[in-house]
């Protein structure tokens, strides 16, 4: 019964939000908590027992899979930065779990919730200054797993590709 709840609960907001000019970006039930998540107005918001708490400013927010943490994410685009958050269930207590990571590519978590997996820049970037001319340029990140519990980095890989636009 407690999952039906959850999923009309998640549809009822889901429906709502635009109308009201709150357009969700991510909106899931927790597995473990009768929470929903979404961001408006550049805030990610967590709705629980009829009340709404602010994780923070950011976007893209992913609940952990046992529903215990909330990642989010503040990119920096024009600096090719951003920083990648963790609040617990209740979308309080947020905290940077990591700071430089590659703002056009959303973490992820591990399917067991140990691990966070992100991308870092291998290279330096160019800025990314709004109305200038881009050309394209090669770049190669590295891709990173974070263990939640100790903050211990393992490298998984590199991917070099080539972006930008042709002027």
């Amino acid at each position: 019964m407690r999952n039906l709840w959850r999923g009309i609960a998640a549809t009822a907001i889901a429906a709502i939000l635009p109308i009201a000019g709150m357009g969700p970006t991510a909106v899931r039930a927790a597995a473990s908590t009768n929470a929903l998540v979404f961001v408006t107005a550049g805030q990610v918001d967590v709705i629980e027992a009829s009340s709404v708490t602010t994780a923070g400013v950011g976007q893209t927010p992913l609940w952990s899979p046992d529903g215990s943490g909330l990642l989010f994410v503040l990119n920096d685009y024009v600096g090719n930065s951003a920083t990648i958050y963790l609040a617990n269930s209740h979308g309080t207590g947020a905290k940077a779990l990591v700071p430089h990571s590659y703002p056009w590519v959303n973490p992820a978590w591990s399917k067991d919730g140990k691990y966070v997996l992100y991308t870092v820049p291998a290279t330096k970037l160019p800025l990314a200054l709004p109305n200038a001319a881009t050309t394209l340029h090669p770049i190669q990140l590295k891709v990173m797993a974070i263990k939640v519990a100790d903050k211990s980095t393992t490298t998984l890989g590199t991917v070099t590709f080539t972006a930008g636009c042709s002027t």
